[in-house]
């Protein structure tokens, strides 16, 4: 019986499995009442590989992610952002609303603020100095906000 409890232990020993492993430049965990949250950055090692119409980074994580907010003044008033996915600048659209010097903030998935400002007449934000990823967009009125997920490439 110890031979067979020592030939476990030398066994488990040799086979140890690990379901993922990269080399990131960072990581850490953020906790708080409402959960926890683990995260990486700085892949260091993917390839790219592009043809005119697409672009596929093999090796990088891209994940989908929803935000959910729980605040009384939805805006549920036909806002669009295009084009999206997108690589400089998006438009804002609303079939209800005039959008005119809205303020507007874009987010990281982990809540970091990037970016703030208004919006102008032509209601564009220019995003080209911004890193490719999944971003929050949140526009605030004076009628409520609304959240939109926009992905930058």
């Amino acid at each position: 019986m110890l031979n067979f409890i020592i030939l476990l232990l030398a066994l488990g020993l040799c086979f140890n499995s690990i379901a993922q492993q990269s080399s990131v430049t960072t990581g850490g965990l953020l906790e708080n009442s409402n959960g926890s949250v683990s995260f990486s950055v700085g892949q260091v090692i993917y390839s790219n590989k592009e043809i005119s119409s697409a672009r596929e980074n093999q090796g990088v994580q891209q994940p989908y992610f929803a935000l959910v907010e729980l605040e009384d003044k939805l805006l549920d008033a036909g806002i669009t952002v295009f084009p999206n996915p997108t690589n400089t600048i998006v438009y804002i659209r609303s079939k209800d609303f005039n959008l005119f010097q809205a303020d507007y903030r874009v987010f990281s998935p982990d809540g970091r603020l990037l970016k703030y400002g208004q919006l102008d007449y032509d209601n564009k934000i220019n995003l080209s100095e911004m890193s490719p990823g999944c971003y929050v967009l949140k526009i605030d009125h004076s009628d409520g906000y609304k959240s939109l997920n926009i992905i930058k490439y």
